[in-house]
């Protein structure tokens, strides 16, 4: 049979995501090479797979926002192995800046496949323009690709596998912790505005005592370290009670839809140097890498322990969790690890002319794969951002502040 080719479309502004969910679901597994991805894209094809998640052989996307990473969580949660999801970092290298220490303008993976094995020695992909985007996937932007469907071992298909499989081997597996790095590597490369807002927020994450949970009016007393120097009585507390304390933090707010209780509290009052040696409150939590709120017991004399600042906050009112908490400052650097053993060097015809057309200032030397995102060293960033680093959860704490966040509830 050889290989039946089909152009899409002859209309620039037609949807695909319709013909390209039909093959999934009539697949017998689907591979994915995407430059960009947004939840809206992954939401047009994700049916079938959330029916079938082993389906889901590879998916491997160059560049995305904390939304699209959100949709990749949604595909892991729906029981995607976590080593078929990809993010393709592209390349890079040192510039020997300061400020900018490595290549903002930098090679990245801009591919467009869709590939299909449909069983019985047979296969489709779909080859051209349209990234896993809403866009793309609707027939909002002007696209042109083309349908392959024939014989599985095909050269045309064989080199499209070799294609997918390169793509994978080059990019680093999907990690949740890491989407504040990979949303800040993208933004790095082609400016995109901020989807998050600076706001501080103290989330709490406790499991409570006998059963009970903190009503409206009760005031909660816990501890921060304190070198963070929250004296603001305007920070906002977002407090989340769970029958059982998740294993570890980031197990926490990853789940943070299964808390029993998601509470709304104001600040009365945080006191440096334990000045406080008999404080009201209703409720209190005394280890922060064991989160249990307990009912205190008048008078309550809290034995504040050396370098941490006393805080209480009343309940205000139930919240629906659905923000994400982002626990590195703006400002906050990433360093790319990259993959000296293998190079791409500039093409011959790279001269000044062309890069003077294209805004750029003439670079010279070779590229290298980007294998990882790594913080700066501790030198390289602030004491705030140090402190912040105290109160994350990668420090084991239940009691996390986070300087970013963004709503789950704003799609693009």
């Amino acid at each position: 049979m050889g290989v039946k080719v089909e152009v899409l479309f002859y209309k620039p502004q037609r949807e695909i995501a319709s013909r390209l969910r039909d093959h999934i679901d009539r697949s017998v597994s689907v591979s994915m090479v995407s430059g960009f991805a947004t939840p809206s894209g992954i939401d047009q094809i994700s049916h079938p797979l959330m029916a079938n998640p082993a389906k889901l052989e590879s998916l491997v996307v160059g560049a995305g926002t904390f939304r699209a990473f959100e949709a990749i969580d949604g595909l892991l949660d729906a029981g995607v192995a976590p080593n078929r999801l990809f993010v393709h970092l592209g390349m890079s290298r040192a510039t020997g800046g300061v400020k900018n220490p490595f290549a903002r303008y930098r090679p990245m993976l801009h591919s467009k496949i869709y590939l299909l094995d449909m069983g019985e020695g047979k296969a489709s992909a779909f080859v051209g323009s349209h990234n896993l985007t809403g866009f793309a996937m609707q027939g909002l932007n002007g696209e042109a690709s083309i349908l392959l469907e024939g014989d599985a071992d095909d050269e045309a298909f064989v080199a499209l596998r070799r294609h997918v499989t390169i793509s994978a081997a080059e990019a680093t597996q999907y990690n949740r912790a890491l989407k504040m790095a990979y949303a800040w590597w993208t933004a790095e490369f082609i400016d995109a505005p901020r989807d998050s807002e600076a706001r501080n927020t103290i989330i709490v994450m406790a499991a409570v005592d006998a059963g009970e949970a903190p009503t409206t009016k009760e005031v909660i007393y816990f501890e921060l370290p304190q070198e963070l120097g929250i004296e603001s009585l305007r920070a906002e507390v977002h407090v989340y009670i769970f029958d059982t304390l998740p294993p570890s933090p980031f197990d926490a707010l990853n789940n943070l839809q299964s808390a029993r209780n998601c509470l709304r509290c104001s600040t009365l009052g945080i006191d440096r140097d334990r000045g406080n040696l008999e404080v009201r409150a209703d409720w209190y939590i005394d280890d922060r890498k064991r989160a249990m709120l307990r009912r205190t017991r008048p008078p309550f004399r809290p034995n504040a322990q050396s370098g941490m600042q006393q805080v209480r906050v009343r309940v205000e009112a139930a919240i629906a969790p659905d923000f994400e908490y982002l626990f590195e400052t703006e400002r906050m650097a990433w360093m790319p690890v990259l993959d000296q053993a293998n190079r791409l060097d500039p093409l011959a015809d790279e001269g000044p002319g062309r890069q003077k057309r294209e805004g750029r200032q003439p670079e010279a030397g070779p590229w290298f794969p980007v294998r990882g995102l790594e913080p700066r060293a501790p030198e390289e960033v602030s004491s705030k951002a140090l402190a912040l680093l105290q109160a994350s959860p990668s420090s084991g704490s239940f009691i996390v502040i986070s300087p970013r966040r963004r709503s789950k509830g704003r799609r693009s």
